[in-house]
């Protein structure tokens, strides 16, 4: 419970710092802010790699590994990062000089790259149990980001470098708080024990990587599909808010995995059902609310939060209501998955729906627009909720798996 509400709170304040920010930048130039961070975070899919997924299924099943577990996936995520960094600005405004500006980009990226390393952090937090911990710290820094904004919208202060760099700042901040209270050992990562990582995270990353793709994709096509930065705003925006409260439900994932398993060695096999089946209908329950939230409310949020300059993106939120229920029941069944240790069985599915949005958005684009885009969506995200609960009832004929070994590594 208490992981929820820190996520829900986060979530919020996050949610508040964007739309407050955007407002007062208004939508053309927000179109390039959001034109740069969904690059940056499709871009850091690859960096990410599924370490945090892998460290909190590892953390959560054996706990003398761990730290060294911990540091050698900051020490991945660092190096492979800044080459990731150095790649994308030089490459895209190449492509997109018209909407991605290279100062915009690089803020967006050091951004990305610092929250990817602290998000490690957190998962190593939420891993061993100490939730109050990790819910202290990001809620201190996600206040601190938004009361960042309040006062320099108070100053009249509009530069861009300004607003993105005191995020950036706080944001690396909080990173070395966190790295003052784990200190995780900076590794040598040698090509051969990069090997051995990758070996035991592929399928977490590919996983991942096709996870984010599907989810965020769709922005960066139409960033090539369309020379309009305010369609990308209204669409961004809208697709914002909705993700804010699909990520308290993703965040639930941290708890579901650690628990399933850790109870899964105590309990009887006829207690097995329940395990399973409570988290299922509560996060139902969780899904419906938000979906029913967004349907009445919807328009009235982007009113009152973002003014008349953003009304078109009023209708977009609207519609996309179903997504909350429908990514409420995948969320559940992919920690399923991931706790039975069989989160190879999502790429299938992923891949299939992957291929089926991008191609139904660049053969309809044209003549849907943006609400053809989220119907897609909502299409594509019922047809992973059947294959997921396809391989989830494969999974039960599967037998144990046999236990990852340790990685050696130099420091």
């Amino acid at each position: 419970m208490a992981v929820g509400t820190t996520a829900m709170l986060s979530q919020v304040l996050v949610m508040l710092q964007n739309l407050i920010t955007a407002r007062w930048i208004g939508p053309e130039i927000n179109g390039y802010v959001l034109a740069g961070f969904n690059a940056a975070t499709l871009g850091f899919v690859l960096v990410n790699w599924g370490f945090d997924h892998w460290l909190l299924q590892r953390t959560s099943m054996d706990v003398k590994d761990s730290h060294q577990n911990l540091g050698m996936v900051i020490s991945s995520k660092t190096i492979l990062g800044l080459i990731l960094c150095l790649g994308l600005i030089i490459l895209l405004p190449y492509l997109r000089p018209e909407i991605y500006i290279p100062y915009i980009l690089a803020f967006c990226l050091l951004d990305t790259l610092v929250d990817s390393l602290s998000n490690s952090a957190y998962t190593y937090f939420l891993a061993t149990n100490r939730f109050n911990q990790s819910s202290l710290i990001v809620t201190v820094s996600r206040i601190s980001r938004l009361l960042a904004t309040l006062l320099l919208v108070l100053l009249k202060i509009k530069a861009l470098h300004i607003l993105l760099g005191v995020r950036l700042l706080i944001d690396f901040a909080t990173l070395a708080y966190l790295w003052h209270r784990l200190k995780p050992k900076f590794m040598l990562i040698t090509l051969t024990v990069f090997k051995a990582i990758s070996r035991q995270t592929w399928t977490f990353g590919v996983a991942e990587t096709l996870n984010f793709v599907y989810d965020r994709a769709d922005l960066t096509l139409l960033a090539f599909l369309t020379v309009y930065k305010s369609k990308i705003s209204y669409y961004g925006t809208a697709l914002n808010i909705a993700f804010a409260g699909i990520a308290i439900l993703q965040t639930l994932q941290n708890v579901l995995v650690p628990y399933i398993i850790k109870q899964e060695k105590t309990i009887p096999q006829k207690g097995k059902k329940s395990l399973y089946t409570t988290p299922l209908l509560l996060l139902i329950g969780a899904g419906s609310l938000g979906s029913l939230t967004l349907f009445l409310f919807g328009q009235k949020l982007i009113d009152l939060l973002l003014g008349a300059a953003y009304a078109a993106a009023g209708p977009l939120l609207t519609l996309t209501s179903p997504l909350i229920l429908l990514k409420a029941i995948n969320v559940a069944l992919s920690s399923f998955l991931i706790a039975r240790q069989n989160q190879e069985m999502k790429l299938l599915p992923l891949t299939i729906v992957v291929s089926l949005k991008t191609v139904l958005i660049l053969l309809l684009y044209k003549s849907t627009g943006l609400r053809g885009m989220i119907i897609i969506f909502i299409f594509s995200e019922f047809i992973l909720l059947i294959l997921y609960a396809f391989q989830l009832v494969r999974s039960k004929k599967r037998g144990d798996k046999v236990p990852y070994f340790a990685i050696e590594s130099r420091l």
